[in-house]
């Protein structure tokens, strides 16, 4: 009896983390070739557990039909994919390897119909349990240039045009190196003579999209101010708030400097100055800029009128979780607000252990999946008060032992 109410207590006190897709997530996108699209289209899908899955039975789904089924009777074997295993769904094995002929790969066919505007896409286990989605747009990227989109990270819901022409199925997505390349200049700022960046991202639940835009830093280092944070929907006794970032190493005066969200409410700064790479938060009781939680955007502009950064979101913001910027076009909701410091990302942790494999997601599933930390995107459990990394794991495991000890005295009194 005290061993079964032991095993209960660490059960209970050990956490595991969740993301808001299950084991196997679309991975890549081929939607829009370079020529005519038939039978060329394909998608790669990538097994984020660290468990074997078998894909056998398993669904995909396109704005034609939620039900297409995978095959390939030549092989079966690939319908097994290994933990962080890559398997290529096809609308045409055969033209797909005549255009692909170093690929080696597992690779799986089924009908599609991929939209080159726009499509909704998803991925089916066995029970018709939906493991992933994703809501791409030609806007992201890969639109008839013979690029594909590609996730930048298994933890991240946004996705990038690959760097290779034909994308890169059965391998690491090219997105993934760098990160965050313009995130926190290591000695002098960069100057980029590029066009505003700009990329729709689908975030964690609650689903949202997003839209970044950077003014480039051409002439002035006052182009390296960014909006980084904001939390529109607080828990109660809280106030709504907006994080700016000076990336540069020098400072920056706000003299004149405003903010704006989509209703054109606006908050002038007056003589502020942003010290080299500090962070300034703008509450609402200051600016009186207030954030809807359904949707908004929020504009700096600097005192000339120019546009410096700008962040729109759509889709309901939890309660008590910021918006933060994890990378160069990279935002997530995160259960942890850093107002002033740099940006932690966490997410909700169940109250009881899930035992379904095809929704929940261990603790090392996620130190495989976590982002390469840099100066503004930090492991997952970092806390912002310490160099350290720190895990749940810890304080579980010292009650765990505590406990057991105190079973084993109690035990040899009475026996």
């Amino acid at each position: 009896m005290l061993l079964q109410i032991f095993l209960f207590i660490i059960a209970w006190l050990i956490p595991i983390h969740t993301y808001a897709s299950g084991p196997v997530i679309i991975n890549e996108i081929m939607y829009n070739v370079s020529g005519a699209d038939a039978k060329r289209e394909w998608i790669e899908i990538k097994n984020i557990s660290s468990y074997r899955i078998d894909l056998h039975d398993w669904r995909f789904g396109d704005s034609s039909s939620p039900n297409h089924k995978l095959v390939n009777d030549e092989h079966p074997e690939y319908f097994t994919v290994d933990p962080q295993g890559l398997v290529v769904i096809a609308s045409d094995i055969a033209t797909f390897l005549s255009e692909h002929q170093g690929f080696t790969g597992h690779i799986l066919d089924t009908i599609m119909n991929l939209k080159n505007s726009e499509d909704t896409i998803s991925i089916h286990n066995t029970d018709n349990t939906m493991s992933n989605t994703v809501n791409y747009h030609s806007s992201w990227g890969g639109n008839g240039g013979g690029k594909s989109l590609e996730r930048v990270n298994a933890s991240s819901e946004q996705f990038k045009e690959s760097e290779k022409d034909g994308g890169s199925p059965g391998q690491e997505n090219e997105a993934l190196f760098p990160i965050s390349p313009q995130t926190e200049p290591s000695s002098s700022p960069t100057l980029d003579t590029g066009d505003i960046a700009s990329a729709r991202i689908a975030t964690p639940v609650p689903h949202s999209s997003s839209t970044e835009e950077e003014r480039p830093a051409s002439s002035s280092p006052q182009f390296g101010v960014l909006i980084t944070e904001f939390l529109p929907n607080p828990d109660a006794q809280g106030d709504e708030w907006i994080e700016l970032h000076n990336t540069n190493t020098v400072s920056t005066t706000l003299a004149g400097w405003y903010l704006e969200d989509s209703a054109h409410h606006t908050h002038t700064f007056s003589t502020t100055v942003m010290a080299p790479e500090a962070y300034m938060i703008t509450p609402y009781h200051e600016s009186k800029i207030h954030i809807n939680n359904t949707g908004d955007a929020l504009s700096l502009f600097n005192e000339t009128g120019s546009l410096v950064s700008k962040i729109s979101f759509e889709g309901n913001a939890p309660k008590g979780q910021s918006f933060a910027r994890r990378g160069d076009n990279d935002w997530m909701w995160t259960t942890t607000p850093t107002p002033g410091f740099p940006n932690i990302f966490t997410i909700p942790v169940p109250k009881q252990i899930h035992s379904t494999q095809t929704n929940s997601t261990t603790l090392a599933d996620i130190s495989a999946m976590e982002v390469p930390a840099s100066q503004n995107s930090l492991p997952l459990t970092q806390n912002k008060s310490s160099n350290h990394t720190t895990s749940p794991l810890v304080p579980s495991l010292f009650f765990g032992l505590f406990f057991a000890i105190m079973s084993v005295l109690f035990i040899k009194k009475f026996i």
